[in-house]
């Protein structure tokens, strides 16, 4: 169990080094020469929970990494789950007995 909990503990510090890579606010960037009104940008990130803004307005509006990097961490963790499921199938089995399910589940 004790590989599990390491394997989760890490996903959970992916996740937590993941927040501040994705939470970018592109508000304001316009599609490519920014924004004609005077907006407090900075105080729209904090107001909104954002950790910082895009500070190049062709990357905020273009940006799709966001999506490949949560797409990785998902795809880790859920590798991590189905490693830990297949133990618990395996020590289920008569062979091992380590665990035993309820009535319910088989």
């Amino acid at each position: 169990m004790l590989s599990h909990a390491l394997s989760f503990r890490y996903d959970l510090e992916r996740l937590q080094q993941l927040k501040p890579r994705i939470s970018v606010l592109p508000l304001g960037c316009g599609a490519l020469a920014g924004n004609p009104f005077a907006i407090d940008r900075e105080f729209l990130a904090q107001e909104l929970g954002f950790e910082s803004i895009a500070e190049n307005s062709l990357w905020g509006v273009g940006d799709r990494d966001f999506i490949i990097e949560f797409l990785q961490w998902s795809s880790l963790t859920m590798i991590h789950i189905s490693r830990m499921a297949e133990d618990l199938i395996v020590y289920s089995t008569a062979e091992f007995g380590f665990v035993t399910l309820s009535d319910a589940y088989r």
